[in-house]
This record gives C-alpha cells, sequence and structure tokens, in this order.
C-alpha cells in the first residue's frame, strides 16, 4: 500500500496493526502498522526528534534513509511553537514538514529527568522549566490535549518512571500513578474530538520498576483499557542488560498479541534484536544521530571513532564496506576524518545518514529473517560480529568509494541505494547492500602527519575493549568526583564539582554533579567508551545526576553497584 493510499484509509483502519508473520523462535514477529500518513512493516526504528528537528539532518535526509516514522517529545515541541502555530499548520505535520508518521511522547519522561526541581502528585508533575526557570505542569489531561493539538498519529499517556535502583515501595507508587493518570487519559481522550479529522491511537505505558509482580500488575491492568498499544516504560535507565531482557520478554509475553509493543528509549543494535526476539516491534533512541556528532559511526562490526585515523590499509575504504549509503558510496574513512576536523557539522550529518540507514537496514534484514523462521540465528551471527572487536579495524574487504564530493549545506540529499525519493513499499524499502572492490592501498596514511591530538590520543595507555569501561562515582560531603577507567583500572578521564568553580555547600548542588559527570563523561568518549559498568560512593544523594548526565552524553549504563 502506498503512502498516497494510506492517507485515505477509514477511521477504523488508521492506527490499526496486525501481525503477519510470528517467528517458530521466542516473541519475534513481523507485524503491519497502520497510520493516517503511512503503512509500514514492524519490527521498525524511530529515530528521536524530540523538539520537532532531527540535529544536523534534514528530514527529507530522515526519509531518504528510510525512516517512516519518528519520536517527538510532546511537551518540547509544543513549548516551542506554541498553540497558535500547530494550528495553523494544521498540526505538527505541516510545522515540521514531515509527510510520514509521527509518535509522540507525552513528557513523563521530564517527571524522572528532572525530579530534582520537580513535584510529582496523584494530579500531574509539576516542574521548572529547564529553557527558562518558570514553573510548568503536566497532567493526564493536559498531555491529551497537548497531543490533540500537536495531531501526531500515535499519542502516549502520562506516566510516572521511577529511577533505577529504588525500593519497592517506590515502583509501586509509580505504578499506582501510572495507572491512574492512565485511566484519566483514555476518558480526556475520549472526551476530546481530533483537531484535523484524522484519527489518532492511543498508547498506554507499562511500568513497575525490575519487580516481576509489579509488570504483571501493571500489564493486566492496563490491558482493561482500550489502548491501540503499549509503550514499555522505565527499562533503558542503567539496569543491567540480562534484567532489562527478563522484564520486557515477560511484558511481551503477557500484554495481548494483537497490540503492538514499543521499547521506550532501548538504542543499541544488539538490544534491539533482544528486544525482537522477546516480542517488541517499535524502537526508539537518540545515539544514531547524536553519536554521529561525536566522531562515532555504528558499522557490522561494532562501532568504530571516524574522527580517529583509520587502522592502517584501511583510510581508503568505507567506514562500513558492508553499507550501501550513499555516505559509504561517496567517501572515505579518512575523508570523514579530515572532514570532522574541519567541518564537524557536515560530517556529523553524512555519519548521522549512515547511521540511520544501518539501523533501517538491521531491522529489514530482521524483519527478512523472521519471515524466513531464521531470526535467532541471524541475531547471534550479527551479535558475534558485532562483539568481535573489530569495529575499530573493520577487516579488509571494502573498496574505496566511488568518487568524494563537495560536502556543503546544498549537498543533493543522500539516498539509499535502490530506493526513490519516497518508497511505496512497506517499511521504507529494502536498501541494496553495495558491492565493493578489492581495497587499495592506503595513500592518505601513508606519509600523512598525526595531528598532535590524535597523538596523544594514540600513545594513551588504558585499552578500551568493545567501548567497555568502569564509572566510578565518589560523592563526598563537600565534593563530588567522578572517574572513568579501563576495565584494568587505569584513568581515562575524570572530574570534580571543584574544577567548575563551585564552593562550599554548591559543590553538592545537583548542577554540580551534572557537571562533573558531563565533562568526566566527555573524555571517556573520546578515549573510546561507549558503556559503563557503575560503582558508587554516595553519602548525599547526588549520584543520579552524575548518571543522568552520563546517560545524556550517550554512553549506556549496563550495571549500577554500590560500595562501602
Amino acid at each position: 500500500m502506498s503512502d498516497a493510499d494510506s492517507k485515505t484509509l477509514p477511521d477504523d483502519d488508521a492506527g490499526s496493526f496486525s501481525v503477519v508473520r510470528s517467528g517458530d523462535e521466542g516473541g519475534a514477529r513481523v507485524g503491519v502498522l497502520q497510520t493516517p500518513h503511512g503503512t509500514f512493516e514492524t519490527p521498525c526504528f524511530l529515530p528521536v526528534a524530540s523538539h520537532g528537528e532531527l540535529r544536523n539532518l534534514t528530514f527529507e535526509d530522515a526519509a531518504d534513509c528510510g525512516s517512516r516514522l519518528l519520536m517527538v517529545n510532546a511537551w518540547h515541541v509544543f513549548r516551542r511553537a506554541g498553540a497558535e502555530e500547530l494550528l495553523k499548520a494544521g498540526g505538527l505535520h505541516g510545522w515540521m514538514g514531515w509527510s510520514h508518521s509521527v509518535m509522540t511522547d507525552s513528557g513523563g519522561y521530564q517527571v524522572y529527568s528532572l525530579r530534582e526541581t520537580s513535584r510529582v502528585d496523584d494530579e500531574g508533575v509539576t516542574f521548572l522549566s529547564p529553557e527558562d526557570g518558570k514553573e510548568d505542569q503536566l497532567t493526564p489531561e493536559r498531555v491529551i490535549e497537548i497531543q490533540r493539538i500537536i495531531g501526531s498519529d500515535v499519542i502516549t499517556v502520562l506516566d510516572e518512571c521511577p529511577p533505577y535502583p529504588c525500593s519497592k515501595e517506590a515502583e509501586q507508587a509509580a505504578m499506582e500513578r501510572t495507572h491512574l493518570w492512565a485511566r484519566r487519559s483514555v476518558t480526556a481522550f475520549q472526551e476530546m474530538p481530533p483537531r484535523y479529522g484524522r484519527r489518532q491511537a492511543l498508547w498506554g505505558i507499562v511500568q513497575g520498576g525490575v519487580s516481576e509482580d509489579l509488570r504483571k500488575i501493571s500489564v493486566d491492568e492496563l490491558s482493561q483499557h482500550p489502548f491501540d498499544g503499549f509503550g514499555i516504560g522505565g527499562l533503558s535507565i542503567g539496569m543491567p542488560p540480562s534484567v532489562m531482557r527478563e522484564m520486557t520478554a515477560l511484558v511481551c509475553e503477557r500484554l495481548p498479541h494483537d497490540k503492538p509493543r514499543h521499547l521506550l528509549g532501548t538504542g543499541l543494535p544488539p538490544a534491539i534484536l533482544d528486544g525482537i526476539e522477546d516480542g517488541v516491534d517499535t524502537f526508539d533512541c537518540v545515539l544514531p544521530v547524536r553519536k554521529a556528532e561525536r566522531g562515532v559511526a555504528y558499522t557490522s562490526r561494532g562501532p568504530i571513532y571516524y574522527k580517529r585515523h583509520a587502522p592502517r590499509g584501511l583510510a581508503d575504504s568505507a567506514i562500513d564496506p558492508d553499507c550501501g549509503c550513499t555516505t559509504c558510496r561517496d567517501y572515505s574513512w579518512e575523508e570523514l576524518r579530515r572532514l570532522y576536523r574541519s567541518e564537524k557539522a557536515d560530517a556529523a550529518r553524512l555519519v548521522a545518514i549512515h547511521n540511520l540507514a544501518f539501523y533501517h537496514q538491521t531491522l529489514h534484514d530482521a524483519r527478512l529473517a523472521i519471515r524466513k523462521r531464521e531470526f535467532r540465528a541471524y541475531r547471534d551471527s550479527f551479535v558475534e560480529k558485532w562483539d568481535s572487536g573489530e569495529g575499530s579495524a573493520p577487516q579488509q574487504g571494502g573498496g574505496s568509494p566511488a568518487a568524494s564530493r563537495t560536502v556543503g549545506g546544498s549537498a543533493t540529499p543522500p539516498m539509499m541505494r535502490g530506493m526513490s525519493p519516497v518508497s511505496s513499499s512497506m517499511g521504507g524499502g529494502s536498501p541494496a547492500k553495495a558491492t565493493r572492490a578489492t581495497p587499495s592501498p592506503d595513500k592518505a596514511s601513508k606519509g600523512s602527519a598525526v595531528d598532535e591530538s590524535d597523538a596523544k590520543t594514540q600513545k594513551r595507555g588504558p585499552s578500551i575493549t568493545g567501548g567497555r569501561g568502569v564509572l566510578h562515582i565518589k560523592v563526598k560531603s563537600n565534593n563530588v568526583i567522578v572517574t572513568f577507567t579501563d576495565e584494568q583500572g587505569q584513568v581515562i578521564g575524570w572530574s570534580t564539582a571543584g574544577r567548575a568553580g563551585f564552593k562550599g555547600a554548591r559543590k553538592n548542588s545537583p548542577m554540580a554533579a551534572a557537571f562533573a559527570g558531563r565533562e568526566a563523561a566527555q573524555q571517556a568518549i573520546d578515549a573510546g567508551v561507549q558503556r559503563v559498568s557503575v560503582k558508587v560512593k554516595d553519602v548525599q544523594g547526588r549520584s543520579e545526576d552524575v548518571l543522568g548526565a552520563v546517560r545524556d552524553a550517550g554512553i549506556e549504563i549496563t550495571s549500577i553497584v554500590n560500595v562501602p
């Protein structure tokens, strides 16, 4: 069905979901999701445009990569655009200039991320806006009203995400409040008609922390309401991957089979494939775009740091020889590295295009494997290659890009090979993989001077294997100390509240702790850290501010241990 066809879907069909193939192994399945702005297959990935824009990318870039559904933060975009502008534009699609589908996050994550300055009760959440410091409030009814004005295809309800770790009592309180808000959201949704004559789907959010019995209670409660789909919340905030998988599988097994399931905020490809195996249909994350700006490309052999010199013999190769996107077709690793140093935004755009194309290709291949009933073999093969440690030095076998071109704001938007600008096939088409010639000699790296910053990086002693590191947080009565090490204990980045000029009691403030976390995290990212286990010694309760800053920097937290 083409996009044009999907725009004329009857109200009863818009927002509908059907499972067209279930795998023999686990809960993996292929589905078809219909919205007033398109029909596409699941499992699929949603790029995140929190404020109604994609950093360094145009929406045409995103569509050309295969994106057909975006995740937008309702609260952020409503504050930015305002009701008058949204109504004048006919909703968010017209305001953004995006013709495909949109899911909106309720803004409930503000309950979690702004908890130091927020107040939560049964009425809703009251907090200080990070933009202007003014007090704002989100209630279940206001969140529905905002999303009616926005006109998104999929609406999510206001929920409360408890921090991790926390007591079971705190998990239960957040879950019960989420259920109360869900009931009020359904009533508000039924009482407020759509603004633009097209049906919007309403999805509930499952909570319950890491307690099996609470997750079951949450699923059973929400399943009694007329939701069109379900989000699974509170599982991408630092718990070990094994716990996250256990909770995801439990929830998916218990949710209605005929409703779509979305795993909120889960981002690395291996974790997405785990979610697919457990029965998840859609995923969103900031990583593909955010990490491109920080010098990271995701490839079939794991993440690479394109902002650094390529391993010997690979400078003229594409960053991913197996990828058919125009970035890999037209630019070498060395060209992207040099561009990152001179025109960072242009390099970030090109690599974000590659990262999104890689994510969509991975999900396309996953759907194909499910149809063939070979998903588990596909997942195991993908993860083995990803974890092989070859990401920083891809196997030889990739040739030189066909040609380099001048980069600038007016460059022709790249497209995946074999894709038309507006694909009529479900899921955004099936991007073709490039066939490459024998690699050419590394002309760029031979005899070229390594600049001072790269030389320092290469001489650094710590060894980062598979992007793994350790984060040590020590909160004292008069300071916050944040240190990143490799797995052998060698320091790769550190900071303290005192380094930013915080004095006296202010050294223990949320702002000071966040600063220390943010500065140390950037050093760790520059050293190649992607994920960390955490060791915490905290007598003042400031470690959550550090962890929030580290997560916002794009580092995955795999486990948290309190030490004496």
